[in-house]
């Protein structure tokens, strides 16, 4: 049947865990109860107030690999802590990137394209200044690590498990050196 209403749970943008979606309220329906919850996910306490909701349909939009940026070292409780959101039956989608690391050593390296190369050097590069400016940046976990947590958690996971490719396009490799442009001021040279 039809969506009854949505509730969008996100970080608080305030808090600098990321950009919130104070922008993208319009797009929800208030008259049909759909609401925008912002928490401040790395604040003892501070996690979205969605207590006694429990949710048919989640998804969860690059969840896990922000988290290292935000709130590192708790990737292996959030689906726990999700599990208690979701009703009987919850249909849960999990949207997120293969690392971009793994393409990286030796052989798989080499046998990318140029244009492969061009985006995992990219990525690194960027990586390299968030790390150079004292910020964490975020890391994706690849789908058997995703899908092995689902599992512990007591979530079933469908079989086959879906992947579609990324296309990085002009703007998308523009983005991510812009976010290294960005980190250069918080460079600090000791020597």
């Amino acid at each position: 049947g039809a969506v009854a209403s949505v509730t969008a749970v996100t970080a608080d943008a305030s808090a600098g865990e990321g950009k919130g979606a104070a922008d993208l309220v319009s797009v929800l329906d208030a008259a049909r109860g759909d609401r925008l919850v912002e928490g401040r996910w790395c604040v003892a306490g501070g996690n979205p107030k969605v207590s006694g909701n429990s949710f048919d349909t989640v998804l969860c939009d690059y969840l896990v690999g922000s988290m290292d940026g935000f709130t590192p070292f708790e990737q292996d409780r959030v689906f726990g802590e999700l599990k208690s959101y979701c009703a009987p039956g919850a249909l849960v989608h999990v949207v997120g990137l293969s690392p971009v690391y793994a393409l990286m050593g030796g052989d798989a390296y080499a046998k990318l394209s140029e244009g492969e190369k061009l985006v995992v050097d990219t990525a690194r590069l960027r990586d390299a200044c968030i790390l150079l400016a004292a910020h964490r940046p975020y890391r994706e976990y690849p789908p058997a690590w995703i899908i092995r947590s689902l599992r512990n958690h007591g979530f079933e996971v469908l079989d086959p498990w879906k992947s579609y490719g990324v296309i990085w396009k002009h703007a998308t490799v523009k983005r991510q050196l812009d976010v290294a442009r960005r980190k250069l001021p918080y460079f600090t040279d000791e020597g």
